[in-house]
């Protein structure tokens, strides 16, 4: 097999996808696969953060519009993201939330900002299965100061 050198190549934009994310995949159902593969590829550089069509901060219909989902088959699908550890959920502005994927699933580049790795340390330390939402609100800007996105 040939190896060939992909730097400086224009093979477009990626994300990674962890080995085992393929049996974690298997384990949901259509709605949650769906709603998960829609998710994917808006995940953010370095924060991992869910951004769709330029927006942060997104409603549970922001998300179902995008994903052209009903409203409460993506709620539930929501919940069962975040209880399985795809994805947390954080409070926003305006009774809307900013979510994360989990760098463990999927991420861009080769680093993830610490406040990003810790919303998903936190509930492993605290003997949680990633699952329960975080309310503390998010950073404005979404990052840590001194971090560059993008």
């Amino acid at each position: 097999c040939e190896e060939i050198e992909t730097e400086g190549a224009d093979i477009g934009r990626y994300t990674k996808i962890s080995d085992g994310i393929v049996k974690k995949i298997e384990q949901l159902g259509a709605s949650e696969r769906s709603l998960l593969l829609s998710l994917i590829p808006n995940v953010r550089y370095i924060t991992n953060e869910i951004h769709l069509r330029g927006r942060r901060n997104l409603s549970t219909s922001d998300i179902s519009n995008y994903a052209k989902m009903s409203r409460p088959t993506t709620t539930n699908a929501i919940d069962k993201l975040i209880r399985m550890g795809f994805i947390r959920r954080k409070a926003g502005e305006n009774r809307k939330s900013v979510y994360y994927m989990n760098p463990e699933i999927a991420m861009k580049g080769r680093k993830i900002q610490k406040e990003t790795s810790e919303i998903f340390k936190e509930a492993r330390e605290g003997g949680e299965r990633y699952g329960t939402e975080l309310n503390r609100p998010a950073k404005r800007d979404g990052g840590v100061t001194g971090c560059d996105h993008e």
